[in-house]
């Protein structure tokens, strides 16, 4: 089984996952998420660029097509390198800012 496919059907303490839908406009937009331990949070990145940084606590952070997973710990981030499917599991209580990549198309 995928790695992304066991962390978003593991047997855990209820998980609740989050959907955020980023604009993905010609500058770049941030959000900031709180996610308890165990919470799960997934996005689908259209293209390249996305950032998600530790702001605090700890991640398991996972991308479609990535064969190797990434724990994020304060204030590590990450570039997703490619679009497709991100998916993040909180292992402890942390915060979370994700930055879309701009749409440098006109």
């Amino acid at each position: 089984m995928e790695t992304s496919t066991w962390l978003m059907q593991r047997n855990a303490p209820p998980a609740r996952e989050t959907h955020l839908r980023l604009p993905f406009v010609h500058r770049a937009a941030t959000q900031t998420l709180s996610l308890a331990e165990g919470a799960a949070w997934s996005v689908h990145s259209p293209r390249a660029g996305l950032v998600v940084q530790c702001e605090t606590g700890k991640l398991w952070l996972t991308v479609e097509g990535d064969p190797e997973d990434h724990i994020l710990l304060a204030p590590d981030r990450f570039c997703v390198p490619t679009r497709g499917r991100v998916a993040v599991l909180a292992l402890a209580p942390s915060s979370i800012e994700v930055t879309s990549a701009p749409n440098l198309a006109h």
